[in-house]
C-alpha cells in the first residue's frame, strides 16, 4: 500500500465524486462528471483511470451504484452514464493513437462481436419497440463489452497493471472495513447519509446480513493477489500482503452468507494452493485463516453472522435430497430458471436477441439460462467454446513456458479462477454474456489482457528466474 502522489489524487477524486453526487444537485454533478471525462481523455496514465472508473461503477465503501453518476445536461433526453462515456473515449484514444495489438483471441472477439450483431438485428425483427430510453438501454448493454477490446491495448504490461492494483488493492480493503461495520452495527456506512435501515433477516428478526460491497472488485483483487503471488523471484507485493488480501476475499465471501460465493472463492484458493503452490504454502495460508476465525469469533457479532453462514451453506445438503429449493432458499432453480427458460424455448437457435421479450424476461440469478434466452443455442455455444478456448490456450502456455521461467505459474492461476469464477456465474449471479454493465466486463477485461500479456511472454523462453 504506497501512498504516492497517484494514490492521494484518487482518492481525492473518488471523495469529490461522492460529494457532488450525494450533496449536490444534479447539473453540479453533471458539471463534474465532464471535468473528469476530459481530464481523462487528456490524460495518458490510463492506470488511474481505468482503477477509478472501476470503482465508480462498483462501489466505494457503500457509495455509487449502477447508473448512480448520470450525466443529465440536456432536458429531456436520456441520461448519460459517465463509466460509458469512459468506454466511448477509451475506444476513441485507440483508434486515434493507432494502438495495433494482436491478442490470442483476437480472431475470437470479432466472431463474438459479429454474432452481436446479430443479435440486434434478431432483437429487431422479434420486436424492439418503445420509447427512445428503450433503445438506450440496449446500447448500454453492448457498450461496456468494447472494453475487452481497449484495455488490452491501453495497458499493455504486467507492470501497468501493478500499478492498477496498487489502487484496486486499497479500494477493496476499504469495502472489507465496510462489511466488517455492517456486521457490527447492522447499518451501512453510508447509513448516516440516509433514512438507516436495519438489515435483518426475513425470517426472524436477528441481526444477520446478507450485505457485499465491492464484489466486481472482490473478484479482480482475488485474482490478482494469487497471479502476483505466482511470479518467481520479482515481487511486486510483499507476500505477506497477498495472503492478506487472500484470506479477506473468503473471509467477505463468508461473511455475507452467499453460498455462490463461498464456493467461489473458497475453491480458487484451494485449487491454487495445491495446483499451482504444489501444497508449498498450504500451512502459511491455512494459519492465516486460523488466525482470521480466532480473531473473529472474539466478537459475539462475528459468531452469529457465522452462524447464519454456515446455517445457509448447509442448506445445501436438501439439493441432495431432491428439494430444488434448499428449504426454500433458492428460487432461482423453482421460480426464476423455468420462467427464463420457457422464454428460450420459444426461439431456442438464435434466442430472443436485444428485443422487448428478452428486457422483460432477463434475470441474471440464472446466468447460463439467461445466455440461452438472450443469444440461443448458438450463442450459448460460441460463447462456453471461446472460454474452452482461452482456458486450454493457458494450459498450452504453462506447457511451452520454460522450466525455469518466472511467468510460468501465472498460466495455471487462470484456469484456476476461471473454474471458481464460472462456477459463481452459474450458481450466484451472471458474470458472463453478450451484454453487461460496466463493473462486470472491466474484470473480465483484465483478465483477458494479463492472460494476453502471459501468452507472449510465453513465446519468450528467455525470461527466466536467475
Amino acid at each position: 500500500m504506497k501512498l504516492n502522489r497517484r494514490t492521494i489524487t484518487f482518492f481525492i477524486y473518488l471523495l469529490i465524486t461522492v460529494g457532488v453526487t450525494y450533496f449536490t444537485p444534479r447539473t453540479v454533478s453533471s458539471i463534474w462528471y465532464i471535468i473528469l471525462l476530459i481530464l481523462y481523455y487528456k490524460s495518458s496514465d490510463e492506470v488511474f483511470w481505468l482503477a477509478f472508473f472501476i470503482t465508480i461503477s462498483d462501489g466505494f465503501i457503500g457509495f455509487f451504484s449502477t447508473y448512480s453518476t448520470i450525466i443529465t445536461l440536456i432536458p429531456g433526453l436520456p441520461g448519460i452514464d459517465m463509466p460509458q462515456v469512459y468506454i466511448l473515449i477509451s475506444l476513441f484514444k485507440v483508434y486515434s493513437r493507432k494502438m495495433k495489438l494482436v491478442t490470442y483471441y483476437g480472431n475470437w472477439t470479432k466472431l463474438l462481436m459479429a454474432y452481436i450483431c446479430l443479435l440486434v438485428v434478431v432483437g429487431i425483427i422479434n420486436g424492439l419497440k418503445g420509447e427512445l430510453n428503450i433503445y438506450f438501454r440496449v446500447v448500454k448493454l453492448i457498450l461496456p463489452l468494447l472494453l475487452v477490446y481497449t484495455i488490452p491495448r491501453l495497458i499493455t504490461n504486467i507492470d501497468e497493471f501493478k500499478k492498477v492494483f496498487d489502487l484496486i488493492f486499497i479500494v477493496f480493503i476499504l469495502g472489507f472495513a465496510a462489511q466488517i461495520f455492517t456486521v457490527f452495527t447492522g447499518f451501512s456506512p453510508t447509513s448516516n447519509f440516509k433514512l438507516p435501515e436495519k438489515i435483518v433477516d426475513t425470517e426472524e428478526v436477528r441481526e444477520n446480513f446478507r450485505s457485499f460491497y465491492n464484489p466486481a472488485i472482490t473478484l479482480i483483487s482475488l485474482f490478482a493477489s494469487l497471479f502476483f503471488l505466482s511470479i518467481k523471484q520479482d515481487r511486486y507485493f510483499p507476500k505477506v500482503y497477498l495472503y492478506i488480501i487472500i484470506g479477506m476475499t473468503f473471509f467477505m465471501s463468508f461473511l455475507s452468507a452467499s453460498r455462490g460465493w463461498i464456493i467461489c472463492t473458497g475453491l480458487i484458493i484451494v485449487l491454487f494452493f495445491i495446483v499451482v503452490e504444489k501444497g508449498k504454502n498450504l500451512g502459511r495460508i491455512s494459519l492465516l485463516f486460523l488466525l482470521l476465525v480466532t480473531v473473529g469469533m472474539t466478537s459475539k457479532k462475528i459468531r452469529d453472522q457465522t452462524i447464519f453462514a454456515v446455517e445457509r451453506f448447509m442448506t445445501l445438503e436438501a439439493l441432495t435430497g431432491g428439494d430444488q429449493t434448499a428449504n426454500g432458499t433458492l428460487a432461482r432453480l423453482d421460480e426464476r430458471s423455468p420462467k427464463v427458460m420457457a422464454a428460450w424455448a420459444e426461439n431456442p437457435i438464435f434466442g430472443w436477441g436485444y428485443s422487448n421479450v428478452f428486457l422483460k424476461n432477463t434475470d441474471g440469478h440464472v446466468g447460463n439460462q439467461n445466455i440461452l434466452m438472450h443469444a440461443g443455442f448458438i450463442g450459448f455455444s460460441l460463447l462456453m467454446l471461446f472460454l474452452l478456448f482461452v482456458n486450454v490456450t493457458m494450459l498450452f502456455d504453462y506447457r511451452s513456458f520454460a522450466y525455469k521461467s518466472k511467468y510460468k505459474e501465472t498460466c495455471l492461476v487462470f484456469i484456476v479462477f476461471f473454474i471458481g469464477y464460472f462456477i459463481l456465474h452459474s450458481t450466484s449471479g451472471q458474470q458472463i454474456g453478450f451484454s453487461g454493465f460496466p463493473q462486470n466486463i472491466i474484470p473480465q477485461a483484465i483478465f483477458l489482457g494479463m492472460s494476453s500479456i502471459v501468452h507472449k511472454l510465453g513465446q519468450r523462453k528467455s525470461i527466466v528466474v536467475k
